[in-house]
């Protein structure tokens, strides 16, 4: 616990022509030495150069039940290009979703409707195969009620999908890896909603 102690420093600083007044500074006790903030720094007294902070990690959360469901059935697939390239596609199927919900486009009460008529042909011939993501998902939907709460199921389910892509820090560079250009799908899933919706809300 670093306790302040409040000193009078009397600095005679010479310089060719004349000299400073004496100055008051708050001397830092910490349980490395004594320091002052000098500017943006935090400098060691007497001064012996600057002192770096220790940097805090930030803190991450635990995943929710909802991810871990998510990456275990994820992971009941092969860990395969083919899989990596289904994740990213249903991360972005889910984030569109969840945007959608949000701006109130579409109503929490056709949320799983609408998850499950774009999901599978997001996914194509791949949409089988993720039936249990799918059902993971739209059972947290179903019981989210709020648009806020159903649009934060969406989002924690494409974070969850994304985890499982290696280096899927930048979605762009990663969905050309797997062989897709981002944008170019979601413009895609744009569409496909502009042609569903109707279905959706009927």
């Amino acid at each position: 616990m670093m306790r302040a102690i409040l000193i009078l420093v009397s600095l005679l600083i010479a310089s060719v022509l004349s000299a400073a007044e004496p100055q008051q500074f708050t001397v830092w006790k910490l349980d490395a030495g004594y320091y002052v903030v000098s500017g943006s720094q935090i400098v060691a007294f007497p001064p012996s150069g600057p002192v770096v902070p220790p940097v805090v990690p930030p803190v991450v959360p635990p995943p929710t039940d909802l991810a871990k469901a998510v990456v275990a059935e994820i992971n009941k697939l092969p860990a395969t290009d083919k899989r990596h390239t289904a994740a990213m596609k249903l991360t972005a199927t889910y984030q569109m979703l969840a945007g959608q919900v949000k701006d109130g486009k579409i109503h929490p009460t056709n949320a799983v409707a609408a998850a499950d008529l774009i999901c599978p042909i997001a996914l194509g011939t791949d949409g089988k195969a993720w039936a249990g993501v799918f059902s993971v998902v739209n059972a947290a939907v179903g019981k989210a009620g709020t648009a806020e709460a159903t649009a934060a199921v969406f989002g924690e389910a494409a974070d969850a999908a994304l985890s499982t892509v290696p280096a899927s820090g930048d979605l762009e560079a990663t969905a050309a890896k797997y062989g897709f250009d981002w944008n170019t799908f979601l413009a895609f899933l744009m569409e496909l909603l502009k042609i569903l919706l109707p279905l959706i809300i009927s």
